[in-house]
């Protein structure tokens, strides 16, 4: 068997929840010869509290809060995600979404795909 790497690009939020800037993204992806394009989907309340401190370098990503920075780049909208499927596939690269809570999971369905670490065993 031969087996190929896939060229995933973890476009994550960065498109600051604007659809262009993720169309964007997407054909930048594609034209660099990524095989997969990776979405990221949550919402602030039920990832953080509105209180808990950044973890991260807020000179590079300012925020007072968690919460204030999540909500900045929390989910789209289905509609848009359906989109942005639909441009990956005519770009001739594969979708996924990750989505990071159960209601997004079911609203998002079928296109959300689980990470590993969101796995229990429990």
């Amino acid at each position: 068997m031969n087996f190929l790497p896939e060229l995933i690009a973890e476009i994550g939020v960065q498109h600051g929840r604007d659809l262009e800037s993720a169309k964007a993204l997407i054909a930048a992806a594609a034209a660099a010869g990524a095989h997969v394009v990776k979405f990221q989907a949550y919402r602030a309340d039920w990832i953080t509290t509105r209180d808990a401190k950044p973890y991260w370098d807020t000179n590079a990503l300012p925020a007072e809060t968690q919460w204030e920075y999540f909500k900045r780049t929390e989910a789209l909208e289905v509609w848009q995600y359906a989109d942005l499927a639909a441009c990956a596939e005519s770009h001739g690269v594969e979708f996924l979404l990750t989505a990071f809570d159960e209601q997004l999971v079911d609203e998002l369905d079928p296109l959300v795909r689980l990470s590993i670490i969101d796995l229990s065993n429990s």
